[in-house]
């Protein structure tokens, strides 16, 4: 099922007064919630030395592999940026399962459970090893099912970075008021939304 299935150590993170540029931003178990991934306000790191990096790429699944209230969590990587994972999680791939679909099953109750059963340590410190992972049973659904899934996870990962954007955007107007006039902030504000498709005067 996975062609992939793995996790590193911890990587050698930049000073954070450092410029990022040139470096990967790096994804711990904070930034895997459960069906998405966050790539903002990310430490950064070199890539690892040797001759086979574990280099997190677009449409890799990764799952949280230790802490309580944080194990288990999984969700695919839409970024074109690729990323570094920290020694929290593991990076999978799979050459049969769409990675949507893969992240949104180990997500589910079914996946859970399977979670649940290869829980590992004490004392609030819990894991699940690649090689558990590697265990898991998981419906290989047909690809019709898969893509659907695909379609519509899609679609809010869209709707929901549309939404970062227009407070971002919100926010540099409000700034952009306060420092010049209304006139000129509307002006900009305007020109963000026009570059993302929306025109304010058409909409109901």
């Amino acid at each position: 099922m996975l062609t992939l299935n793995q996790k590193r150590r911890q990587p050698d993170y930049i000073e954070e007064d450092q410029n990022p540029s040139g470096y990967f931003p790096v994804i711990n178990s904070k930034y895997v919630r459960a069906g998405e991934v966050i790539l903002s306000d990310n430490r950064y790191a070199p890539l690892p030395e040797g001759d086979n990096p574990l280099v997190i790429q677009q449409d890799d699944v990764l799952f949280n592999g230790t802490g309580v209230g944080t194990i288990g969590r999984c969700a695919p990587y839409f970024y074109e940026q690729e990323a570094l994972p920290d020694t929290e999680v593991t990076v999978l791939r799979s050459d049969k399962l769409d990675p949507v679909y893969l992240s949104i099953y180990i997500n589910s109750i079914a996946g859970q459970l399977q979670v649940q059963k290869h829980l590992q340590g004490s004392s609030g410190i819990i894991r699940v090893y690649p090689g558990d992972i590697a265990q898991f049973q998981v419906w290989d659904a047909p690809d019709s099912v898969q893509q659907k899934i695909r379609s519509k996870v899609e679609v809010s990962h869209q709707k929901r970075e549309q939404s970062k954007q227009l407070l971002e955007i919100a926010k540099t107007g409000v700034e952009r008021a306060i420092a010049t006039d209304e006139a000129t902030a509307t002006a900009w504000i305007n020109q963000q939304l026009e570059a993302l498709g929306i025109n304010l005067s058409n909409s109901n």
